[in-house]
Parts: C-alpha cells; structure tokens; sequence
C-alpha cells in the first residue's frame, strides 16, 4: 500500500527535477570575451514632448446633417532625444 502511493510522488519529483535541470542549463551567461559595438551611430530621435487635442467645432445634433464631423486642432511639442541634430529640411506629417 504504501509502495503504491509512494510511485506517482516519486515520478512526479523525478520529472519536476529534470525539467529544472533543463531550465538551470539554457541560461546564457555573459562571457567577457563579448565585444562592444563597432560603430555607435548617431541619428536624430523625434519624441512628441506634449500633446494637446482641442474641440474647435461639432455638427453633432445637427439635425440637417446626416453624418456629424468634428473639427479639431492638434498642437504637440516635439523634442530630439537623439544623438545628432535634424537635418535641415525636414518634414512631420
């Protein structure tokens, strides 16, 4: 009796086990033989710093329009976060 219950406890550690086993072997360690980047390269980065959405106009209850439209002004403050100025030139949609 007791050697029945004792089997699926100890299948089920012998599973668990191999499994940590796998586990604690696909873990990469960092070696110091990893080299840094050849090349850092410098390029702006265009980060939207503040953005602020304002009703202008609403056909909403318009009873002579059939599908209402809003009008609305977007105003956003952009940064570079980058490491190299914005070419001269440049266009944001």
């Amino acid at each position: 009796m007791i050697q029945r219950s004792l089997s699926p406890v100890v299948h089920a550690l012998l599973v668990f086990g191999s499994l940590r086993l796998l586990v604690a072997q696909k873990e990469v360690q960092p070696t110091a033989s990893q080299k840094p980047p050849v090349l850092l390269l410098k390029c702006p980065d265009i980060a939207v710093k503040n953005l602020q959405a304002t009703l202008v106009s609403t056909l909403l209850g318009d009873l002579q329009v059939e599908f209402p439209m809003d009008t609305v002004r977007l105003e956003s403050t952009l940064e570079n976060t980058g490491s190299a100025a914005v070419p001269p030139g440049t266009s944001l949609y």
